[in-house]
């Protein structure tokens, strides 16, 4: 008997969920946690999900909850030897994918299924059993469309703050599609994307358009839509000889289909010499029955069961599917509004967010190019990448937490924080300098000084500029910020070797090419994937003075016990050190 916990048992997905694993043979729901208990079941039920996650008669959770919820459920569960049904999107990053596959490597015979259930449709699945008998060669291209509408109560909703969702209609529904482009081409090298929000205004994009392609030559395009006034499903893919088009999708809702209008697959041979193919050419296959979740479920238990590998919507899927959902928002060249984001709202004690955050900035979007602007600088720093030396990636607050430690730990024993940085930077390094020791008694030092500068550069050179200094007067406790926007100047490299060499804690901020080489020379890693040097030290700042605010305590803390708490520095003993001007 496999016996199974349902996270958000009373929402649309969860009621599909417990209904259908109530069906499966062998298979009891014995726990649901939700706001309130609904139907007032018999099962186990608590409002906070890790009381399901840690009930030990459960074997297997069922996750439908809001996106930025989704990863710390997901590697709870695998920690406490739980198989997972959760569902789409998987996480908000790539590099939360990144971490719940390793929280899966730490238990590998668990199995961990995202719902990705358009895969399982009739009409798919027929599409793709003609397609694999190569009877009609092979792909040229496909064209996705996938809209709905919505209305202002939408604003209400969890699905329209960035912060909860991670993104708009791109993760909320397009992301569907993209899974199908996916399921038909593999892969794909190439991303142009834009995306847009001229209609309802919302924390996130309401329209999506991409063109991809990939090394063999297959070209798609997807458009993910919530301004389309009559809801619309549309697959096209075309072939050497023939096509395929699926028209209308089976939903709950039933809002992609109608009495007219099922779920159709139309195939055809293609006619390349006139006349074209017309409509009794074609073929046409209706269905009037959607299984999709059954078959998600069946083949999910039945994975348990068998100890056979997930087959549609495992780990990789996910990887490859977050990935190129991080690729479009990238590249998304005229507004970064919905850039998929390390969220800093994630929490791990309750499936409702906390209300005890920073009081919130009323919304004066402006419009136009400087609008567009500040949009992008804002996706830039929400989805700014922290790794660590073994280059693993961490959340933000995680990062932010972690340089808070060693920042208090200096405080402790005395020690001294180095910034070094060229040009801008520079001036940064020095700014930053100032804040920490006046505001936060930090002892700091920065190497600006234009005697010492010039000396260093005519008698040894101007790439140890900063690394001669730290050479005479770093010690092992001390930390170094190491700020450069290209992430390749020679005397930030040269200092963070020194810096390692004496043992000392470094973290660099740098930012343009993610392959440049002080990203991966710090123990702490923060990089912001910004076209311009503008961009770059305008985020370098923000990131920066974030840090400053973490450690004067100007920032309330976000939790009891949180790692990132308001600091409690002494203040009355520690001397300070004044920075070089």
């Amino acid at each position: 008997m496999l016996k199974v916990g349902i996270i958000g048992a009373y929402g649309k997905m969860g009621e599909i969920r417990r209904h259908l694993f109530s069906k499966t043979p062998d298979c009891q729901v014995v726990a649901l946690c939700d706001t309130h208990n609904k139907n007032g079941s018999d099962a186990f039920f608590s409002t906070n999900p890790y009381d399901i996650i840690r009930y030990p008669d459960v074997d297997a959770v069922t996750i439908c909850t809001p996106n930025y919820l989704v990863k710390d459920l997901v590697v709870a569960a695998l920690n406490h030897g739980k198989h997972v049904l959760c569902e789409k999107p998987p996480g908000i990053s790539l590099a939360q994918v990144v971490e719940m596959k390793e929280a899966l490597g730490r238990s590998p015979g668990l199995k961990l299924k995202f719902g990705f259930n358009h895969r399982y449709h009739d009409a798919v699945l027929e599409a793709k059993r003609r397609i694999d008998t190569g009877k009609l060669g092979r792909i040229l291209w496909l064209r996705g469309r996938y809209g709905k509408s919505v209305d202002p109560h939408f604003a209400e909703t969890w699905r329209a703050d960035k912060r909860l969702a991670g993104g708009g209609i791109l993760l909320d529904q397009g992301i569907h599609m993209l899974d199908l482009l996916l399921l038909f081409c593999s892969d794909f090298d190439e991303v142009k994307a834009f995306s847009s929000n001229q209609y309802w205004n919302f924390d996130v994009e309401d329209n999506v358009f991409a063109i991809f392609r990939n090394r063999r030559g297959q070209t798609a395009s997807l458009h993910s839509t919530m301004t389309q006034w009559r809801h619309l499903f549309s697959l096209e893919i075309f072939l050497e000889r023939g096509y395929m088009v699926i028209n209308g999708i089976l939903s709950s809702s039933g809002a992609y289909t109608n009495a007219y209008a099922k779920e159709e697959l139309t195939v055809a041979l293609n006619r390349s010499p006139a006349p074209q193919a017309k409509h009794t050419h074609e073929e046409r296959l209706v269905f009037d029955q959607d299984f999709s979740f059954a078959r998600e479920v069946d083949e999910f238990v039945g994975a348990i069961r068998n100890n056979s590998p997930i087959r549609v919507g495992g780990i990789e899927d996910a990887e490859k599917l977050m990935a190129l959902v991080g690729r479009i928002y990238e590249n998304d060249q005229t507004s970064s509004s919905a850039s998929v984001q390390t969220e800093s709202v994630e929490k791990s004690s309750t499936a409702a967010p906390h209300s005890d955050e920073p009081e919130s900035i009323p919304d004066r979007r402006v419009s136009g190019r400087f609008g567009q602007q500040m949009s992008r600088l804002d996706g830039l720093l929400s989805g700014t990448q922290v790794t660590d030396a073994a280059a693993q990636h961490l959340d933000a607050d995680q990062g932010f937490a972690r340089i808070l430690q060693w920042t208090r730990m200096a405080f402790e024993t005395g020690a001294t924080t180095y910034l070094v940085g060229n040009g801008a930077s520079a001036s940064m390094a020095s700014h930053i300098a100032a804040d920490l020791s006046k505001n936060g008694n930090l002892r700091t030092q920065v190497f600006t000084d234009l005697s010492l500068m010039t000396a260093v550069a005519n008698d040894i050179g101007a790439h140890e500029i900063f690394s001669t200094p730290l050479q005479r007067f770093a010690k092992p406790d001390d930390l170094l910020i190491a700020i450069s926007s290209s992430g390749a100047s020679q005397n930030i490299l040269n200092a963070v070797t020194v810096a390692l060499e004496r043992g000392m804690k470094v973290i660099t901020f740098s930012a343009m090419n993610p392959g440049n080489p002080l990203r991966s020379s710090g123990h702490l890693n923060f990089f912001v994937r910004a076209r311009t040097y503008g961009e770059a030290e305008t985020c370098h700042a923000a990131l920066l003075h974030y840090w400053v605010d973490l450690v004067v305590g100007d920032l309330p803390k976000t939790q009891a016990g949180d790692a990132a708490a308001k600091p409690k520095l002494r203040t009355e003993s520690a001397s300070l050190v004044p920075s070089s001007k």
